[in-house]
């Protein structure tokens, strides 16, 4: 029987093992990448409580939006039947997204899948407006909520909330998941905290999602 060459041998399995590394760069460049998210609000969980406080917008301030990035839902608790819509504002409490209006018919978890992605920036809040009495779930906190005055109605986007209080602890049962858009967490060690081997996989997970059609 015929045998090939030691050196042809090596040279093939060579050949295969370096066929198979590019397979696997091609395989691990399709792939998703994990996206880096943070939270923006709370947990949508009963908080046993609402606010008497009808026909104004309350703001939560536990969790800022921890970067500029986008959301594309909202989660919520609510304790009666209702009208409400979401508002976000940025840091100077401006309102930069209104949603429309939610109908809700008790008391339970409410999602609301969003068609288009919201973008935010960093320190933006999450709050709602009740057309009538407040149904929102919310609890006791550890950061004060913004309170505009009873009956101020629905604000509009581009408009500065004018709040009549310095506010109180109160946590609202409304949270988003933001996932970011600016390479700018990543550095000074930023990925650190996000799961990452290293500065540039962060990098090239943020721009990929970015450039996902969001």
């Amino acid at each position: 029987m015929q045998q090939t060459p030691t050196s042809v041998r090596s040279g093939l399995r060579r050949s295969r093992w370096a066929a198979l590394i590019a397979l696997f760069a091609v395989v691990s460049l399709a792939a998703p990448a994990l996206a880096v998210t943070g939270m923006m609000g709370n947990d949508a969980s009963d908080r046993r409580s609402t606010e008497n406080w009808p026909s104004a917008t309350i703001i939560d301030r536990h969790h800022p939006a921890p970067f500029d990035g986008y959301f594309t839902r909202v989660d919520l608790y609510v304790m009666a039947a209702g009208s409400l819509n979401v508002v976000v504002v940025d840091a100077s409490d401006t309102v930069t997204w209104i949603s429309d209006p939610i109908t809700t018919t008790g008391p339970g978890a409410v999602t609301l899948q969003l068609l288009e992605p919201v973008g935010v920036t960093a320190g933006s809040n999450l709050g709602v407006y009740a057309d009538g009495a407040s149904i929102l779930a919310t609890g006791s906190g550890t950061v004060n909520a913004m309170f505009e005055n009873a009956y101020s109605g629905l604000p509009t986007v581009g408009e500065r909330l004018d709040y009549y209080t310095t506010g109180r602890p109160r946590m609202l049962s409304i949270g988003a998941e933001i996932t970011a858009t600016s390479k700018d967490i990543c550095k000074k060690g930023g990925w650190e905290g996000y799961g990452y081997k290293n500065q540039g996989q962060c990098i090239a997970s943020v721009v990929a999602n970015k450039n996902s059609g969001h």
